[in-house]
């Protein structure tokens, strides 16, 4: 993770000069344009990142092991769970995050994350006992911001009741479903339609009922990062696996 999530100002009043430019930013604009800043991570390290970079597995991943959920031993879909290095990955972003509210920096004040179980685990470790176990914000998990859909196994979700069971302090969207019906074997998603998907998901983050919360972060996914990169009109970048960043984003609403 960058230090103070790249913010250039290196002055001992860093954050606060930060909270006052993007407390301007949002008065100054216009209706129907809001400015968030958005805090993303991605999961910690899951059992398919394991695999994808560990001969043989390596060597054919794309056509061959992403199409199975395992080889009999070593297992890593559906919705494979994050491994111990990626758990730790996860504590050492909360203390991350602890140690910059020492610095001042603004909490999130909407917690997002996407349905899979590495990446609502990881977010639970991040905000656990700085946001969440304190009943100060219950995260919405959104369908929205998963994984590239189709074809791969490690792709594809695991059950809404083992998320309520294992998570009871997250909240899901309205018409989350019990199944995951979207995944589908033999059709994997394009990058321009997974950020069109994610365009979707930026709907309900920037909907006027949320115009309120100036700092939001979202725990996702490697595929769902470039999606958002692309949709936004960035240049792609990599982020490690328990890897953090931040972006300020202006929102304008379009007349049909």
């Amino acid at each position: 993770i960058p230090e103070d999530f790249g913010l250039l100002d290196t002055s001992s009043d860093r954050w606060q000069r930060f909270k006052d430019k993007v407390a301007s930013l949002r008065e100054k604009a216009t209706d129907g344009t809001q400015y968030k800043v958005i805090f993303i991570g991605r999961h910690g390290e899951g059992y398919h990142n394991v695999a994808m970079s560990t001969k043989p597995y390596c060597d054919n991943w794309p056509n061959h092991w992403a199409l199975r959920d395992g080889d009999g031993d070593f297992i890593w879909g559906p919705d494979p769970d994050l491994t111990e290095k990626g758990i730790e990955q996860a504590q050492h972003v909360n203390q991350f995050w602890k140690n910059q509210i020492k610095t001042g920096i603004p909490l999130p004040t909407q917690l997002y994350s996407s349905p899979f179980i590495r990446a609502v685990r990881t977010c639970q470790i991040t905000f656990g006992d700085i946001l969440i176990e304190n009943g100060k914000q219950k995260p919405m998990i959104l369908e929205e911001l998963r994984e590239v859909m189709g074809l791969h196994p490690c792709d594809k979700r695991g059950r809404m009741s083992r998320l309520r069971a294992e998570f009871p302090n997250f909240n899901f969207e309205e018409g989350f479903e019990e199944e995951d019906t979207l995944w589908k074997p033999d059709y994997r998603e394009t990058r321009e339609e997974h950020a069109t998907r994610e365009g979707r998901a930026f709907d309900i983050i920037f909907n006027s009922q949320n115009k309120d919360h100036a700092y939001v972060s979202i725990t996702v996914h490697n595929g769902t990062i470039g999606a958002i990169l692309l949709l936004l009109q960035r240049t792609r970048f990599m982020i490690p696996t328990g890897g953090a960043f931040a972006l300020v984003i202006k929102a304008a609403k379009i007349s049909a």
